[in-house]
């Protein structure tokens, strides 16, 4: 589904730019490849929390927790707030390299 939401943008904007007269001249690679950077770690940071609070609530210990929002409070009262951004060096060099090539190879064509 992540895949598809940023392909369907592109595809869409695409469409509406054909449409339209338009001033604005198309992206370098490196530009394309420092937009793509910028979505991938905005992403990562926003979405954070809630992917260490799905993965908690996945493992072994889930019955520890009676729902998202008890495993949010449990987590932020128990082991601090920054623990909601656990794992974010890994996920962001995966999914920034995956926003770098998409924004590189799909926007930059």
């Amino acid at each position: 589904m992540k895949r598809v939401i940023p392909c369907a943008y592109v595809l869409t904007s695409r469409r509406v730019s054909d449409n339209q007269p338009t001033t604005k001249q198309d992206l370098s690679t490196l530009e394309s490849m420092f937009a793509g950077t910028c979505a991938g770690t905005i992403n990562v940071y926003v979405t954070m929390p809630l992917d260490v609070m799905k993965t908690r609530l996945q493992g072994l210990d889930s019955h520890k927790y009676r729902g998202v929002l008890d495993c949010g409070y449990q987590i932020v009262s128990k082991e601090g707030v920054l623990q909601l951004w656990k794992g974010t060096l890994p996920r962001l060099s995966r999914v920034g390299l995956a926003y770098v090539c998409l924004c590189s190879c799909c926007v930059g064509c």
